[in-house]
């Protein structure tokens, strides 16, 4: 990664592009050198980072999407099991408080954004994306008990369950909050 960093950095500051001279060009002296220099690797490592993770995520999704096509056993399990997942989600999203039901509502149903949900209830915006995220955790972890008491099985094995057919949690989750 540091290789890649590096590279990357030289080739910003020093190399031109279709009439673009390098960054270098655009330092103009305000601060020290070395301060500028930190901050154009310290964001090209974030971009780095990022382009990383997005391609990590997209191979991973590929791979499930190859895997769901040819292995028609887990399209079988994700059929037996899709109606005893929906209703142990049901339940657990039924089991939420209103506050918390509604803020899931306004995230999955509204398809509003977090920003515009903390305005909305005047929180801040990184308040509410912990919230979505504990609320989220939360059903997840009571829909694997409600889903392992229903089976009669392992609240472990509960969660193999639900990983196998997470791809289409969040419709679930939508028509349960309808």
């Amino acid at each position: 990664m540091l290789d890649d960093v590096t590279q990357h950095v030289r080739e910003l500051l020093f190399v031109s592009r279709a009439d673009v001279p390098g960054r270098i060009a655009s330092y103009a002296g305000h601060g020290p050198l070395g301060g500028w220099v930190r901050t154009v690797v310290l964001r090209t490592a974030i971009n780095l980072r990022r382009a990383q993770g997005s391609s990590r995520r997209a191979e991973a999704r590929k791979a499930n999407e190859i895997t769901a096509h040819v292995d028609p056993q887990i399209e079988f399990l994700k059929e037996s099991y899709r109606p005893l997942l929906r209703d142990a989600l049901e339940a657990s999203v039924a089991a939420l408080s209103p506050e918390r039901r509604n803020l899931l509502r306004l995230y999955f149903l509204e398809g509003m954004t977090l920003a515009a949900i903390g305005k909305t209830l005047h929180v801040h915006e990184s308040t509410i994306a912990r919230q979505v995220t504990s609320i989220r955790r939360l059903v997840l972890e009571n829909t694997e008990r409600s889903l392992a008491k229903f089976l009669g099985i392992e609240t472990s094995e509960a969660r193999s369950i639900v990983r196998l057919a997470a791809s289409r949690l969040n419709a679930s989750v939508v028509r349960a909050l309808i």
